[in-house]
């Protein structure tokens, strides 16, 4: 399960409301870029290596893999100027964490799709995810 929280404050070089961040800091983090773009995420105290996998929330269509290094902070760029919702996960969180990682993006991309112009949640709002792995 992910517990994930409001944590905008975890990013720096970025279009304010083009940009959203949800965390659970050292463990998982959920990015929606509205209309692509870029930030930088603060994972300073954190020197893991984190699985980053993208996908457009509208289309339903993979984007890039890859993994990165924690304990600065991370540039990120998406694939192209469309919208893109982005998990990075810790590969120290657990393996089954990364097993429901498909799973969980796209429960998110199609609760993203079916809100289109509506918030999602309030700025102060935790979300909680869970996602059943047929492993």
């Amino acid at each position: 399960m992910w517990k994930l929280t409001p944590r905008n404050d975890l990013l720096t070089d970025y279009e304010d409301s083009k940009v959203f961040l949800s965390a659970d800091p050292g463990r998982t983090y959920v990015l929606f870029f509205l209309e692509g773009g870029s930030a930088s995420l603060d994972l300073t105290g954190f020197k893991d290596n984190f699985s980053l996998k993208w996908i457009n929330p509208f289309t339903g269509q993979w984007g890039q893999t890859a993994t990165i290094t924690g304990g600065k902070e991370v540039k990120i760029s998406t694939p192209d100027d469309g919208s893109w919702l982005l998990t990075v996960v810790s590969l120290n969180f657990s393996n089954q964490v990364l097993k429901n990682t498909c799973q969980t993006s796209l429960f998110i991309a199609s609760t993203i799709r079916a809100a289109a112009n509506r918030p999602l949640v309030g700025v102060d709002d935790t979300v909680t995810i869970s996602a059943m792995s047929a492993d």
